[in-house]
């Protein structure tokens, strides 16, 4: 049941060129809306990662919410975590999100996570939900959805078991910064945000310690960009961002690589670590090479700042490397593990 959940996102993502007429669901996913209130497809949209999304579009007079819906049976997830990550873009939306529901056997709610709505119209974004899948689970939905007018679309989204140190929340940690979603271990120890940086040709998000950081909690605040893993697989990649630091100490700062299958995160190879030394430095290059296996499902890229101080990122990219490319060779002491190896 996990190879199919993972199959029917990937024929969502890598849809055919052609469009689906407005009131056909893309395939494996259900429309849930009242009678002639929303039209659903897929189309060509600017800046996506595939070459059709998926999308949800308010017609007049709604008076109520719309999802789009997947579902399959909890029992290959039970006592796990698992994440659903996606881009929502939207066009004069009221509110659209990403969510997962844990239903017992009764069809009971046990769970309703979901994303922070994102209002108005916005360029895509990162989403991530993170669930724990109890032992009474029977059914698990994923999918997005819209409430109130206007537009929502989707994009590269992917569905795996994740570590545990892996949250979303609505506020705070969870809260997503273009492609990036910030995830601190604890909310007390670290903050974010996005600024104007000299040497960075937007804004540059960032992470922080706060007044009340504690440097004998060994925690980090975490900056994660999620990625599904199909176009990638087979493949050798680099993924690469740029990082500022300022005051870092009692720690440090870096970028990290994971790679999650259907059984959760793959062999320890493939977690990798780039570690940068320095307290205060100009932008710095922090990249990583690594050969994607056939069954990953989902990827995601961080940076982090663990320890005092201030880092900052200007984006990330990601793109194939040529075989002569060597991979990043993991870090594997104790005191150099990345947030995504604890």
């Amino acid at each position: 049941m996990a190879r199919k959940v993972w199959l029917a996102v990937t024929v969502f993502l890598l849809c055919p060129a052609v469009a689906l007429a407005a009131d056909v669901p893309p395939k494996n996913w259900e429309l849930e809306a009242a009678p002639a209130q929303y039209d659903t497809g897929t189309e060509r949209v600017a800046g996506a990662k595939g070459a059709q999304s998926a999308f949800l579009r308010a017609r007049r007079n709604v008076s109520s919410p719309a999802d789009l819906v997947q579902r399959f049976k909890a029992a290959d997830y039970i006592g796990r975590r698992i994440a659903f990550a996606g881009s929502l873009k939207t066009s004069d939306a009221k509110g659209a999100y990403l969510f997962v529901t844990i239903r017992g056997s009764s069809g009971r709610v046990l769970s309703d996570q979901a994303s922070g709505p994102i209002a108005g119209t916005r360029d895509w974004q990162t989403q991530v939900v993170a669930a724990d899948i109890p032992k009474d689970a029977s059914l698990i939905e994923i999918g997005f959805g819209l409430r109130g007018g206007g537009t929502v679309w989707a994009d590269n989204l992917a569905f795996a078991p994740v570590s545990r140190n892996t949250h979303a929340a609505t506020t705070g940690p969870g809260q997503a910064y273009g492609d990036w979603v910030f995830t601190p271990i604890s909310a007390k120890d670290f903050w974010a945000g996005s600024e104007a940086v000299d040497g960075a040709p937007g804004k540059a998000t960032f992470i922080e310690a706060t007044p009340a950081f504690l440097s004998f909690r060994a925690l980090a605040g975490t900056m994660r960009a999620w990625r599904a893993a199909g176009a990638w697989r087979g493949k050798r990649i680099r993924v690469s961002t740029r990082l500022k630091l300022d005051a870092v100490h009692a720690g440090w700062a870096g970028c990290s690589l994971a790679v999650f299958g259907n059984a959760g995160q793959l062999d320890v190879p493939v977690t990798k670590l780039n570690r940068l030394s320095g307290t205060t430095s100009g932008w710095r290059d922090c990249s990583l090479t690594a050969e994607i296996p056939d069954d990953a499902v989902l990827l995601t890229f961080s940076y982090y700042l663990s320890g005092q101080g201030k880092v900052w990122s200007d984006g990330f990219r990601m793109e194939e490397a040529g075989a002569g490319v060597p991979e990043t060779h993991r870090v594997n002491t104790s005191t150099n593990r990345s947030p995504d190896e604890r």
